[in-house]
């Protein structure tokens, strides 16, 4: 089944972009805080989130197909 996520605070996005040659570098983290259930005694907790990101752009239409190791 579909589980949902609840919210106990706006999530925070700190991201930078950076030019390196002929891509561009997007890191930074996401926080926030979500509301979770005890399994055990079911009381409703805050639980602070962090989640690092880090992607690598290329511009439309250069994309090329790269071998990866086996």
């Amino acid at each position: 089944g579909e589980e949902r996520i609840e919210l106990a605070k706006a999530p925070r996005l700190d991201l930078g972009l950076r030019n390196v040659g002929n891509r561009i570098l997007a890191s930074g983290s996401l926080r926030g805080e979500v509301f979770l259930d005890c399994s055990r005694c079911l009381i409703r907790f805050k639980y602070p989130m962090e989640i690092g990101i880090s992607e690598l752009f290329r511009k439309p239409g250069e994309f090329r197909e790269e071998k990866l190791p086996v």
